[in-house]
């Protein structure tokens, strides 16, 4: 393979990178939004379980111990950045479900919760299929 070829190759796997993760945070920071608004119009209803999901801040030892992990692990991967392409942005997915995760376990209580764990879940997915693609394509 060329140089030449090589750029090219570089540059098409940069492209896909940024636009899978500018859709997950675009798409994230939507979900945040809604969630928000949806558990705000919830409690504002006289309904006997309406208080069963809210916003409220929480703060515990879960959160500490995933938010220092997720600053340490962003940290290194920022350190290595350049030497583990392509597969530095589906990692950068990763440990953006893990914020979207930690988002909703310390701003929210109740069902609504479950929408951290499904944007990780997804976030998961995403990314380990871009890594497997990207190994399959490399190995052919």
């Amino acid at each position: 393979m060329t140089k030449e070829q090589i750029l090219k190759r570089n540059k098409k796997f940069q492209k896909i990178n940024w636009i899978v993760f500018a859709i997950f945070v675009l798409m994230w920071l939507i979900l945040i939004f809604e969630a928000s608004e949806g558990v705000k119009n919830l409690s504002n209803l006289q309904a006997e379980d309406a208080g069963q999901s809210r916003m409220e801040f929480r703060w515990d030892t879960a959160n500490s111990t995933l938010g220092i992990v997720l600053l340490f692990l962003s940290v290194v991967l920022a350190l290595v950045w350049k030497r583990t392409f392509p597969f530095n942005v589906p990692l950068a997915i990763i440990l953006l479900g893990f914020g979207y995760q930690l988002y909703f376990m310390t701003y929210t209580v109740g069902w609504v919760g479950i929408l951290g764990v499904i944007g990780l879940v997804i976030s998961v997915l995403v990314a380990i299929t871009m890594i497997i693609s990207y190994t399959v394509y490399f190995l052919r």
